[in-house]
């Protein structure tokens, strides 16, 4: 009896023959990278969940040059499951160092010491691209500034930087890190006010620059040599004059009485 009933049933078309079992509907995931270029697709079917674990984001942890660092951060969207074609964008985050101020100390008059970061200032820029987009569809970047320079040191001291000659190469490190984040030239001038080369700072070479600045403020026929200029010219005004004979009196009255002068307590220019 049941056979005729589902025989009949068929004959009168109520249930279609091409049908069995609901099937699964597949869709394409495509993910783009910063750029908006495919970089993967996989095909999901409806209801079933996402695994972005297996979407390998490897290729977008690049340095685009060697003060700027860049990473994936999220996908612009989410979604657990699909029912249509869908297609997502990688987002970055990116860390960028400049330099917005020099060091005012660059020449050094003593190998004894560390380096002197004062006037650097060493910015880290954190750039992250957010899901959040404008008018144009340009994705919103969160910006944040930090300046970093306190946190920095000198991978040598003095010693060692001058220990093959009179200029060395300062490398700026993040503490815990080996990776220098700003480099620059430092120049040694151990014999500062030593006019007449005996390995001494006195009265005599207070007496050799006073000779030259009375010939010199008198049109006298006397020239002097670049290195003799470092040597004399105390204060750095770019003049030999008596206020740098007067510096070198100072110098030496401190250290013929027992002391330890430096010519950056003595001269506040050099500081």
């Amino acid at each position: 009896m049941k056979k005729k009933i589902i025989a009949m049933i068929l004959a009168l078309g109520m249930i279609p023959l091409n049908v069995s079992a609901e099937e699964d509907t597949s869709h394409t995931m495509t993910f783009l990278d910063f750029d908006g270029n495919v970089m993967q697709t996989i095909e999901v079917n409806s209801g079933e969940s996402i695994d972005y674990s297996q979407i390998d984001v490897s290729s977008l942890h690049t340095y685009p040059n060697l003060y700027t660092e860049q990473d994936f951060y999220a996908w612009s969207a989410t979604p657990d499951t699909i029912d249509s074609d869908t297609t997502v964008q990688a987002l970055y985050k990116r860390a960028i160092i400049s330099t917005e101020g020099f060091p005012v100390k660059t020449e050094y008059y003593t190998t004894k010491g560390d380096v002197k970061f004062d006037g650097l200032s060493v910015i880290i820029t954190i750039e992250i691209q957010t899901p959040v987009t404008n008018e144009s569809g340009e994705f919103h970047v969160a910006v944040q500034k930090a300046d970093v320079i306190s946190n920095c040191r000198s991978d040598k001291t003095l010693e060692e930087l001058f220990a093959d000659g009179k200029t060395a190469e300062v490398n700026v490190i993040p503490t815990g890190d080996d990776k220098p984040i700003f480099t620059y030239e430092i120049t040694l001038v151990d014999n500062l006010g030593d006019t007449d080369d005996n390995g001494l700072t006195d009265a005599v070479d207070a007496t050799h620059i006073l000779q030259l600045y009375a010939s010199l403020s008198t049109g006298g026929n006397t020239s002097i040599d670049e290195n003799q200029k470092t040597v004399c010219d105390i204060n750095r005004d770019g003049l030999i004059d008596a206020q740098d004979a007067t510096f070198i009196l100072m110098y030496y009255a401190q250290s013929s009485t027992g002391g330890f002068p430096s010519w950056e307590e003595i001269v506040p220019s050099l500081v």
